[in-house]
Order: C-alpha cells, then sequence, then structure tokens
C-alpha cells in the first residue's frame, strides 16, 4: 500500500508553550483535539518492532495508528492542521464567535476540542457535527449512524474467533464495524469516538491489521449494545451462582448486588426506558420485565426464593422498608463507592428513578418495583434528522428565531417530546440568547444552559405532595423569570396558575417552549381552554402545536405486504399516489428473526402533525371553534398524524399493523 504525504505534525502542549515564548509573533493559540501520535495500518504488536525507529509520524487517508511510544500529555496543532480544524468547524455551521470562545477557553484548560464541545459543556456541535469535524481533522473516514444496519456482524465475529481475538466483556470505546481482505489477509475496520482509542484498539484487538473510522459515542454505544453485549448471559450467570449460594454465606450480600447491578446494566445495554419486577400473585416469584423501543418484554422469572432478596435489597437500599404501607414511594438509586469498578460505566452515566408500590397494605411481600432509566450523558438527536418533511423543519426553526411566543409539543408519556424540544433549542445560540429551564427530572444535561429541577415530591407519602410539587415549579418560574432568561424552557404544563404564568412569560418579551398531555396537536387547544385563560392571549402568542408519537420501524427481514386491506387503504389517498411522488407504494409487514429478537422490528421513528398557527387559526381559536375545525385549517391534509404515518408504511420503513395504534385510518386526511 503506497504512503500518502505528510498531512500534519503534533507537538505536546508543553513544547508549544516553550515555542511560544521564543516566538517574536503573537498569534491565536491552535486548538488541540486531544490526538495520539499517529503512524499508517496498526500491524500487530509482534510486528511493531520494524516500525518503532520511526521518528515523524503521520497519516494517510481513512488510516490511523498511533506510535509505539506516545507522549500523554494534551497535544495541539501545528498551523496547518489549526485552520483544518477550523475549516471543519465553518462546514458545520460554528460560528466565528463561537471558534474565538474555543480558543479563549483552551488558553485557560489546555482541553481537548471534543471535551469542549460536548454538551454538558458549550454544545456547539451535536455529537454527530463533532465526529464529522474530527474525521475531516484527521483524514479519516466518518462511520455514520445510517451504517449501523449494514454491519456484518457474523463475518466479523468469524474473523475474530479464526484469529483467536475476543470481544472485550465491556464497551471501551472500540468497535469493528468491517473487515477488508486483500489477497486472502484480513484487515480489521475498527470504529473509534477520539483518535486516542487507537491504543485500546491495538490492545483489544492484537492480532489484525488495524484501519480506523471516527463515529459519535452514541453510535458506538448502539452498535454495542445490538450486536456485541453479552450482558444478558452474564446476568444469567451471576444467577445460578446467586441461587446456590445460601443467605447466610459471605459471599451472599455481595453477589446479590452484583446480580441486581447487572440486572440494570443489562437494562441499560438493551436500551431499555424501564425495568419493571412484578410478583407473582401465588408468591411464587417474580417476573423481571423491560420496555424496549415503547413495548413491554418478559426478561426472566426469579423463583421465590431469589425474588424475596431482589426485592428485600431493592426496598432496603431505597430505604423505603418504613414507608411502603403509606403508599408509593419515589426514590433514586444510589450507587456505592465499591459498585464502581465493575459497573462504573452505568453508574457515572444513568440515573435510576425509583417507584415502589405495595400491593396490599397488609402484605409486605407483594412489592412491585418499577425503574425509570435516565441517560444522563445522553446527547439528543439532531433537529434535522428527526424525521421533519422540509416544510414542517423550516416552520419550527423559524419559531425558534421568533423573540417572543409559545411553541407547545404534545404526547402521551414516552413520544419524544423532550427530544424534539432539546433538539429545537439546541439549535438556539446559547451564548447571545439565555436558555434557561424547570424540570422534573432534568433529562439532558446542557452545559450554557441555566437549569433547574422541581422538588420530586409527588409520592413521598405526604397528603399535600401534589401541590408542594405545583408550587415548587411556581417559585422556580417566578424566580426564573427574574433571571433575565431570553428563551425559557418548562417541562410540562400540569396546572392552570403554570399555563397563565407562562401566558404572561411570553407576552413580556420570552420565547416560551412547554409540553402537554394530549393525543392530537388540535385538541391541545381544549386543553388550554380547561385552565381558564385567556384564549385571545392564547391566540397571539401562540406559533405552533406539534403533536407526536413514536412508532416500531420494520426490521430488515420485513417481507412484501401484499394484503388487501393494506393496498385498498395506501390506494385510496392521494397524496400516495405515484404520479404525484414519484415512486411506487412497497409496504411491508413484519417477519421476524435473529437480529430483531422475533419481533420484525428494530429501532423506532417518530410520526408527527403540527398545527401551524395562522390568521385565520388564531380567529377560530378565539372565537371558540371547535378542535376540528382548527385542524383542517391548520394542518395541511396530508400532514396529519396517521397520514405521515401512513407514508412510511408506503416506504416499506414500518408496518400499516403498527399505524393502526394511532387511530383510525380513515384520519389520514381531514378531507
Amino acid at each position: 500500500m503506497a504512503t500518502g504525504p505528510s498531512f500534519f505534525n503534533l507537538r505536546s502542549a508543553s513544547s508549544a508553550k516553550t515555542q511560544k515564548k521564543t516566538s517574536s509573533a503573537v498569534s491565536p493559540r491552535p486548538l488541540s483535539i486531544g490526538l495520539p501520535q499517529v503512524h499508517r495500518v496498526m500491524q500487530p504488536i509482534h510486528e511493531q518492532e520494524k516500525v518503532e525507529k520511526t521518528s515523524e509520524p503521520f497519516v494517510t487517508t481513512n488510516v490511523i495508528v498511533p506510535s509505539t511510544k506516545i507522549d500523554t500529555a494534551p497535544l495541539v496543532l501545528d498551523s496547518e492542521l489549526d485552520n483544518s480544524m477550523e475549516r471543519a468547524l465553518r462546514i458545520e455551521g460554528v460560528s466565528e464567535s463561537h471558534i474565538r470562545i474555543l480558543r479563549k477557553r483552551q488558553a485557560l484548560t489546555n482541553e481537548p476540542i471534543t471535551e469542549i464541545m460536548r454538551s454538558s459543556e458549550y454544545g456547539f456541535l451535536p455529537p454527530e457535527g463533532v465526529a464529522r469535524v474530527l474525521a475531516t481533522v484527521t483524514n479519516l473516514t466518518y462511520f455514520s449512524p445510517s451504517q449501523i444496519d449494514s454491519v456484518r456482524v457474523s463475518e466479523i465475529v468469524e474473523v475474530l474467533n479464526h484469529h483467536g481475538i475476543a470481544m472485550p466483556a465491556k464497551f471501551e470505546g472500540v468497535l469493528p464495524v468491517d473487515v477488508m481482505t486483500d489477497n486472502g489477509l484480513n484487515t480489521l475496520v475498527l470504529a473509534i469516538n477520539e483518535p486516542s482509542k487507537t491504543l485500546a484498539g491495538s490492545r483489544l484487538f492484537n492480532g489484525l491489521p488495524q484501519v480506523y473510522k471516527i463515529a459519535s459515542e452514541r453510535t458506538l454505544s448502539t452498535m454495542y449494545r445490538r450486536y456485541y453485549s453479552n450482558s444478558d448471559a452474564d446476568v444469567m450467570k451471576l444467577f445460578d451462582q446467586l441461587s446456590n449460594v445460601k443467605v447466610e454465606e459471605e459471599e451472599a450480600q455481595s453477589l446479590l448486588r452484583r446480580f441486581v447491578l447487572s440486572l440494570m446494566r443489562h437494562a441499560c445495554y438493551a436500551g431499555a426506558s424501564d425495568i419493571s419486577f412484578s410478583p407473582s400473585a401465588t408468591k411464587s416469584g417474580g417476573d423481571v420485565r423491560l420496555k424496549i423501543d415503547g413495548v413491554g418484554q418478559l426478561f426472566t422469572f426469579l423463583p421465590s426464593e431469589v425474588w424475596a432478596r431482589v426485592i428485600t435489597h431493592l426496598v432496603t437500599t431505597c430505604g423505603a422498608q418504613d414507608k411502603l404501607q403509606q403508599g408509593p414511594v419515589d426514590r433514586r438509586f444510589e450507587f456505592a463507592e465499591a459498585d464502581q469498578e465493575e459497573f462504573g460505566e452505568i453508574a457515572q452515566r444513568y440515573g435510576f428513578r425509583v417507584i415502589l408500590m405495595q400491593r396490599h397494605e397488609s402484605d409486605n411481600t407483594l412489592v412491585t418495583i418499577v425503574m425509570r432509566i435516565l441517560d444522563q450523558q445522553a446527547d439528543t438527536a439532531e433537529l434535522s434528522t428527526l424525521g421533519f418533511d422540509p416544510e414542517t423543519l423550516k416552520y419550527i426553526r423559524d419559531c425558534k428565531d421568533r423573540a417572543t411566543g409559545l411553541f407547545l409539543v404534545t404526547g402521551p408519556t414516552g413520544s419524544g417530546k423532550t427530544t424534539t424540544l432539546y433538539a429545537t433549542l439546541n439549535e438556539i445560540d446559547p451564548i447571545s440568547r439565555w436558555v434557561q429551564s424547570i424540570e422534573n427530572p432534568i433529562e439532558y444535561s446542557r452545559g450554557l444552559w441555566m437549569q433547574f429541577q422541581t422538588r420530586q415530591n409527588a409520592a413521598r407519602n405526604d397528603s399535600n405532595s401534589t401541590s408542594d410539587e405545583a408550587k415548587g415549579a411556581h417559585d422556580l418560574l417566578k424566580g426564573l423569570l427574574r433571571a433575565a432568561p431570553d428563551v425559557i424552557l418548562f417541562g410540562e404544563i400540569r396546572k392552570g396558575d403554570i399555563a397563565e404564568q407562562l401566558v404572561d412569560a411570553g407576552n413580556t418579551g420570552h420565547l416560551v417552549f412547554s409540553t402537554l398531555h394530549n393525543n392530537d396537536a388540535a385538541l391541545a387547544i381544549s386543553r388550554l381552554r380547561s385552565f381558564d385563560l385567556d384564549m385571545s392571549a392564547i391566540a397571539s402568542l401562540l406559533l405552533g402545536i406539534l403533536a407526536q408519537r413514536l412508532i416500531r420501524t420494520l426490521c430488515t427481514c420485513a417481507v412484501d405486504d401484499y394484503r388487501v386491506d393494506t393496498l385498498t387503504v395506501l390506494g385510496n389517498l392521494a397524496f400516495l399516489d405515484e404520479g404525484r411522488t414519484g415512486k411506487p407504494i412497497k409496504p411491508k409487514k413484519a417477519m421476524g428473526c435473529v437480529n430483531c429478537h422475533g419481533t420484525g422490528f428494530r429501532g423506532r421513528r417518530m410520526v408527527y402533525e403540527l398545527l401551524r398557527v395562522t390568521p385565520r387559526v388564531r380567529e377560530l381559536i378565539e372565537s371558540g371553534a371547535s378542535p376540528s375545525q382548527i385542524a383542517k385549517e391548520g394542518i395541511p391534509e396530508d400532514r396529519t398524524l396517521v397520514g405521515n404515518a401512513l407514508r412510511l408504511v408506503a416506504d416499506g420503513v414500518t408496518s400499516i399493523d403498527e399505524v393502526k395504534k394511532l387511530g383510525p385510518l380513515k384520519e389520514a386526511s381531514y378531507s
């Protein structure tokens, strides 16, 4: 393989400072991305002696390999690469003012740019944007989320087994995504989220030459959960050990703790939103269930002896043993210092909100426990990747650029409302416009936002708990309005006094975003009326109402759907006609395979409808028109919630059976 020209040179931060002192010219400090020194294709360790004498590192297209000796100090880029970094940032839409801010921060802290760009810090770019910048600067190929489904896992595993290489027992930020074969020789293609991970790659997959690509951490973790995690087997292995250990034995308690934490880890790796521990009515034990992609799954049954120990441990850990008879108990699961070595990854990344409920007041053995999993380091998706059509996307972006107004997102619990709101607000410059939020809980941390969490008193055995929580939110909002916000995000409108405060905020120079629990966009108007608000003020303030749901998407094992009902429904919709869309209708239905665990579905997709508040819609709101009248005027006939879902059916993305869960198919349009 021919060697390409040198792309850039690297120097350590300490040497850069020395050179700066001796230089007569004063120039801005280069941007650092924490790169290791790099060579070409990573050879197995026993062959690295051949390149040990190489003094100057170099990079060629799509391949990167660390030197045998790595300077672990933060590394700074020379002027050529510094310019490449800035060009890449500009291509991704980072403004000149933000680039100057990055320079100032690095001058103070010497942090890699990837750290500063994290959402929990400055967040000037979403995770995929950061990955694309890194790929450009390092001259590596970018591995996008859309490529996950094309990974040939069986072929990769076969090659690894042939060379005696085992997949790592835990996720370390390096994953194989392909195998290249040339003249019978295999080269492993590894995806990494930052160039320094080449060290881990050479250690974990020693024995094969390696080529690297750049992927976001979210993409890597998704692939790991889907293809490489054996966390379910780890749980059952610990279950077998726990079943054979008596309660009084010395190792029993630590083994019980490890079993519970391994269950939680598996749920995180499986992409579950909730874990349920449900007792059997016959007291024979209990079921552990997971909710994945909005659908419940039974993970395992625990016999009575193990079940009792698990429930007792959770009740005790949450400090709920004296509270259960008084009613539901709401707690956060706390990790101990001893958990960090084996379960540090989930302890540092995930939060677990625990609801404990006793089935009968007189029987403390029948306890139901539900854990809500919160990914505290999650990065929300980019607004442009959520699946909005161009017109809807432009309308939402126009709304977030307004100085004042109210924008609402509606839908049931777990419909992705928070994801949409964060993706929208992430496009607002947090430097020039102050974004402040009141949430319960704070689902995603944003470093440049001012985020506040309401007190979680809703289930703490206090008869006034609900009013206390509402009062806490009311007081927070009152204080927040004195803190000079430009943009306000309020988690959910539940009470009329909160709604009235938000309306006042919108009318006094603030842009307000919030959510309601409604089935469709127009019904949100009825909900606002139920709060006894001034509907004239609402009509003048309201910018738009977005209703959304999440529906499951078909696995690649799906087959063509020739059912008469399917073809009839799709064929009767004018907006799906091939003459109008330029593409044929190709519906599919679920089958089931190993990759989707027999469900026929993998992943979820948002469907939506947007009520545009036009002058005519404002008139209808003021005059007390019905939700259906408002919907006909404000939602294009081919862009209703069901209509957008049927577009996905016509494209073979989801099945008509999934869409039927949204409502009658005749509601595909208002015509």
